[in-house]
Formats: structure tokens, sequence, C-alpha cells
């Protein structure tokens, strides 16, 4: 009997816990969602949005989209910023109703809806527009009083509206630079007035320089310049149908950028011209071939642009020195004596000119790395004629890097310059200046890489 009883009272501890749930919470869950739709300002979906108007005292701008992508239409013809309307889209029709102030129209001149500062129209696909009304702040300061035009009633909402009514055609248009995307370029040309000439083509491998040199391209160097094309954005728009380009630089730019994408080799060009002379940052003038519109840049942009080609070389004197630990023999000559070592195992490596003597692994491990850190700090010339003017017909300094028994590389270091020498690879003509510091690093002699005893 006892059993029953128990049983009885926990079915109905059961059935109540189920009332409580869904006449209470859940049902308090789904009367909070209605009355907060109910105060929503907009009462259209987000997506079905398809035309936004703004109209404020100092701006006006429609939006419309078609085919899912949205398009300025007023007061200018343009593409949108896609992240940047529907952010702003988001939080409009998030706004909420603060209170009901009036349900009987009386004067519109104290809540400043005589004559509004802004209003905002949204019109739903196959839906009549909603048009809402945006008067003056509260006493306070935290709202603003909103009316629809059709209807008596006058209300307060988050003053934070006013953020999206004073927006100007410029936040909401697009303003990237180029209109490429950087992983699918496959050529490139840099045409520079004071950098010259750079062609550069992808393989598999990465990039290369195929003119006016053949050489391996910096990877990173290429990435960053194709980034920031991708990504930056203009800093203001100053002609939307320039007739003369020459006011701007651009009939004979500064800089030009020819990019080739996908199989096809689809081409998009970037130019930049003359400063602005009016902005005191220093922006310069800029364009995009494909479309009309003469925008502005800024001063860094140019500067990191402007590359020579040996600021997109590898600048490796060694190139094919990758990673240091591949390496696995090294023969050098340095103030007229000869040296070799080679790896005795995956670590350690025994100095064949002094008897197989145990190098040092710590002192082994520091010159390899300055070998491979052997990069050029400036070009000299890509086409040196004699090598007597640089001290590298009688190198002061020759290392032959080895792996799995094939020589990789030959440094040759010459005459000392300054706080410079003189370097070149011996497989390539090109001649570079590296710095003393690093000439120090690698300038070992065998004795130097010993092992020390205590």
């Amino acid at each position: 009997m006892k059993w029953k009883n128990l049983a009885g009272l926990t079915g109905i501890l059961v059935l109540l816990f189920i009332t409580i749930y869904f006449f209470e919470i859940k049902g308090g869950e789904e009367r909070e969602s209605k009355k907060r739709t109910e105060n929503l300002l907009f009462s259209v979906p987000e997506d079905d949005v398809v035309r936004i108007e703004i109209r404020s005292e100092s701006d006006s701008v429609i939006c419309e989209k078609m085919n899912n992508v949205w398009s300025i239409v007023k007061p200018i013809s343009a593409g949108c910023d896609s992240l940047a309307l529907s952010s702003n889209l988001t939080s409009l029709l998030e706004s909420t109703i603060d209170r009901r102030i009036l349900d009987t129209l009386t004067a519109l001149e104290p809540f400043g809806l005589d004559l509004p500062c802004a209003e905002v129209t949204l019109t739903g696909k196959d839906a009549a527009p909603q048009r809402l009304l945006i008067g003056d702040e509260n006493p306070t300061g935290t709202s603003v009083y909103v009316k629809y035009p059709d209807k008596p009633n006058i209300f307060t909402t988050n003053k934070s509206l006013m953020t999206f009514v004073q927006k100007k055609p410029f936040d909401f248009r697009d303003k990237k630079i180029m209109h490429v995307v950087a992983n699918e370029v496959n050529r490139i040309e840099v045409i520079s007035k004071t950098k010259g000439k750079t062609k550069l083509e992808k393989t598999s491998d990465g990039w290369n320089i195929i003119s006016p040199v053949t050489m391996r391209a910096d990877n990173n160097e290429v990435q960053s310049l194709l980034n920031r094309l991708q990504n930056t954005k203009a800093k203001s728009f100053e002609d939307e149908k320039p007739i003369n380009l020459a006011k701007y630089g651009l009939s004979m730019p500064l800089l030009t950028i020819h990019l080739f994408s996908g199989e096809s080799l689809a081409q998009s060009t970037f130019s930049i011209g003359a400063k602005n002379l009016a902005d005191e940052s220093g922006a310069s003038f800029a364009k995009e071939s494909s479309r009309d519109p003469v925008f502005t840049v800024e001063n860094w942009l140019t500067d990191n642009l402007l590359k020579s080609t040996f600021d997109l070389q590898d600048k490796n004197i060694v190139p094919n020195v990758r990673d240091q630990r591949k390496i696995d023999k090294v023969i050098w000559k340095f103030d007229d004596k000869s040296y070799v070592c080679e790896k005795s195992d995956s670590v350690n490596w025994k100095l064949v000119s002094l008897d197989n003597v145990d190098a040092d692994e710590k002192q082994m491990e520091r010159w390899l790395n300055g070998i491979a850190e052997l990069t050029a700090d400036e070009l000299v010339t890509y086409s040196p004629g004699s090598l007597n003017s640089y001290g590298l017909n009688q190198p002061q300094v020759i290392l032959s890097l080895f792996e799995n028994g094939n020589e990789i590389g030959t440094v040759l270091i010459g005459w000392k310059i300054g706080e410079s020498y003189f370097v070149k690879s011996a497989d390539k003509p090109f001649v570079y200046k590296i710095s003393k510091s690093k000439v120090i690093a690698v300038r070992k002699t065998a004795e130097d890489l010993t092992r020390k005893t205590s």
C-alpha cells in the first residue's frame, strides 16, 4: 500500500513539474519573446529586407539588394561593404520600443517630430515599406523620440539608433582598393617610376622572379604585397567619374601593379598617382582599372607597395639552405687556410682538417645558424662584369655547403667597405653587401669550433 502511495505521489510531482515547465518556464520564455517581437521598431525579417533608405539633415543614402548582393543606388551608384551593412542592419532590426509616450496625437514640436532629424525606411520583399521618423533626445539624453507617420503614437527608443541614421554613404560603401583573391593570383608585374619593373610567377614551389633577373622570390614579401592589395580599404573617394586622370597623376602613375589570376590569367590593375596636397597625412590618389572612381590611399600603403626587385627577392646568399640541420659537410677557406668538417651522426660533427677532432656542439650550431642566415642587406649589382672591383676574384672567405654529399651552394666574401662586405653566391653573378656582424659570425677557424676541455 505504501508503494502505491509513493508511486501516486511521484506521478503527481512529475505532472506538477511538467505543468510548471511548460506553462511557467517555457511559456514565460515564449511570452517574453513575443513581447520583445511586438516591441521591435521594425517587423521585417533581416533576410527579407531588400531596400534601406536613410534620410538625415546632412546626408541621404539608399541601398538595394538584388540577387542577395547589396548596392548603393543613391546618392551614388556603388557596391556595398556587405559586412558593414549587415552588421548595422542587424543592430537596427534589434532596436525596440522603450516607452510609449503618447497614444493620442498632439503637437509634434516638443518631441522634434514636426521636423524630424532623420527617418529610416525598410522595405521587405513583397511587403509595404516600413517608415520611422526620428526626433529629439529625451531630457536625460538616453533615448530619442520616434514615430510612425501613419500612427498617432509617440515612443522612445535607445539613443544607439542614432548611430545607424548618422551613417554616410561612405560608411556602407565597398572600399576595397582591389577586387582580387590573393591565393588565386598566379602572375604579378610591379612597375615603379623609382624602383623599376619586376615580373613574378607562381609555381608549385612558391614565387619566382622572372624579370629583370631569374631567381627565387621571398614568398613572405610577395604574400604580404598581395594581402595588402586584397584587404586594404580606400581612405576617401575623390572623383566618381574622372575625365582627366592626369589631374591625379594617374596617366603616368608612380606605381602600377598588374595581377593575373586563375588559369585564364584574368588581369586586374591597381595604380597609385600623385599625392593629394589637400591631405595633411600624405595620402595619394589611386585607382583600380575595373572601376571608375579615383580614391585615396594612406601613405603607409604607398611605402609598402613600392618594391624593387631586390625588395621582393629571396635574400639568402645560398637560397638552397632552408634548414641548417640538413647540412652535413662544410669546406671553407679563411686566411689562406682550408678546413673541412663533416657530421659524424645526426647531431655531432668532426673537424676532418684537425685529425677528426670533435667539434663543439653549441659552437657548430651557432656557426651553422650564421651560415644559414647569410642574407643580403643591399644589392650592389645584378651585372657586375669584373669581380676584381669587389675583391671577389680572390675572396677572403669561401664557404661550400653540402647536403647528402652534394654541394648545395658556395658563398664568396670579398672586400670590406665601410661596415659591410661584398658577397655573392659562386653560381650567380649578383653582388650584394652584408653587414660586418654577419661576416664575423661565419669567419671561423677550425680551432674556433673545437670542443674545449677544462
